[in-house]
C-alpha cells in the first residue's frame, strides 16, 4: 500500500534532473531523504508537508555505510575533513571538523550502532584504518 505521494519539485527535483536519473543510492530515515547520484553528489532533505525541503546538498556527500539500521544517520565529505550527524528527533545536521594531518583525508566511512570505522589516505593514497567510538569523534588525528 502507498503510504504517501509527494510531488517531485523544489530542490530535490533539480538534484534528480541534474544527475540525468543516475541515482545509486536512497536510504530514508524516518521523515529525512538521502540521495546519491552516480558522480557522487548527495541529497538530504526532510519530507514535511507534502513537500522535501533541502537540508544538505553537495559534491562527494556521502552517507556512511552500515550493516544495521542505525538510528543515527552519519555523512562524511569524501576526501575532506568534515562528519556529519543528523539528529532524527530535530532534524539539525551538526558539522564535525576532523582533526586532519596535511594531506591525509576521508576515503570510506562505516557506522556500526555508537562504533565508526573510517578509513583515510595520504596524499600517496597509503590507506589508514581508524576505528572509534563517535563520542571521540573530535578527538582523533586522521
Amino acid at each position: 500500500n502507498e503510504i504517501e505521494n509527494i510531488p517531485l519539485s523544489g530542490a530535490v527535483a533539480d538534484f534528480i534532473n541534474n544527475s540525468n536519473g543516475r541515482i545509486v543510492e536512497m536510504k530514508v530515515f524516518g521523515s529525512f531523504l538521502y540521495l546519491r547520484d552516480l558522480s557522487g553528489n548527495g541529497f538530504l532533505g526532510e519530507i514535511e508537508n507534502e513537500n522535501i525541503n533541502l537540508i544538505k546538498s553537495s559534491s562527494q556527500f556521502i552517507s556512511a555505510s552500515s550493516l544495521y539500521h542505525d538510528t543515527t544517520p552519519i555523512f562524511f565529505t569524501r576526501e575532506s575533513n568534515t562528519v556529519f550527524i543528523l539528529d532524527v528527533s530535530t532534524g539539525k545536521l551538526t558539522e564535525y571538523p576532523l582533526n586532519v594531518k596535511d594531506g591525509h583525508s576521508i576515503a570510506q566511512m562505516w557506522v556500526a550502532n555508537d562504533k565508526l570505522l573510517i578509513i583515510a589516505w595520504d596524499e600517496s593514497r597509503l590507506q589508514i584504518l581508524h576505528f572509534l567510538d563517535q563520542s571521540e569523534l573530535s578527538e582523533i588525528e586522521i
